[in-house]
């Protein structure tokens, strides 16, 4: 009997081991498919579909950048970081390390797949379920937050304890369509912020 439990203990062990090889394997493969735009469109139809379409127009043609995520997109237009390579879908919304990403992996995009198995039609939501934190923006833009001076004023509010807990993407909202002299900010979404800080902090209201 004892040669039974050794045997049995032997093939469990090797069964776990198959298992976290398969799960790392798993893991790696899907993260190396998630860099690929395509693939997110299989899913995200509208209105992503027409966000990349855009991004695509940008890159091969001499189309004008009309939105933020496409500015990111298109090489040699975002000089922050001029040897990284273009940002992708996930590189927004897949979170700022890798332990983020496998969450977003397995909470949104492993589930979202059961669903969709499951009824066939799923639609996805066509904001952000995990809105993008100021820490992903700020990998590249410390800079121009930091900067001191009047003009800069509400990037220096960010941390300010006392002021409203304001994103990044507030006012610069990435898909939206916008003019790219005006860094891609929409008045109607940027001045309500304005306001909102000034009513908490000091300062002229109404702004429009």
């Amino acid at each position: 009997m004892r040669w039974l439990w050794q045997h049995w203990l032997i093939s469990l062990a090797t069964l776990v081991a198959l298992g976290l090889v398969g799960g790392v394997g798993g893991i790696a493969v899907g993260l190396r498919l998630e860099e690929q735009n395509d693939l997110c469109m299989q899913c995200h139809t509208q209105p992503e579909y027409d966000f990349w379409a855009r991004a695509q127009a940008a890159m091969l043609t001499a189309q004008p950048v009309d939105d933020l995520a496409t500015f990111h997109i298109v090489p040699a237009l975002e000089n922050k970081q001029p040897n990284r390579a273009p940002l992708t879908c996930i590189g927004c919304h897949g979170g700022t390390n890798l332990s983020e990403r496998v969450a977003t992996m397995f909470e949104l995009g492993a589930l979202d797949t059961l669903k969709f198995v499951a009824q066939d039609d799923i639609r996805q939501p066509a904001t952000l379920t995990h809105p993008l934190p100021n820490t992903f923006c700020l990998q590249c833009h410390t800079e121009d937050v930091e900067r001191k001076g009047f003009d800069n004023h509400f990037h220096n509010k960010l941390d300010d304890p006392k002021a409203p807990a304001f994103a990044c993407s507030d006012c610069h909202q990435a898909h939206a369509e916008a003019d790219a002299l005006q860094k891609f900010i929409l008045r109607g979404k940027a001045f309500p912020q304005c306001n909102a800080c000034h009513q908490q902090l000091g300062g002229p209201l109404n702004l429009q």
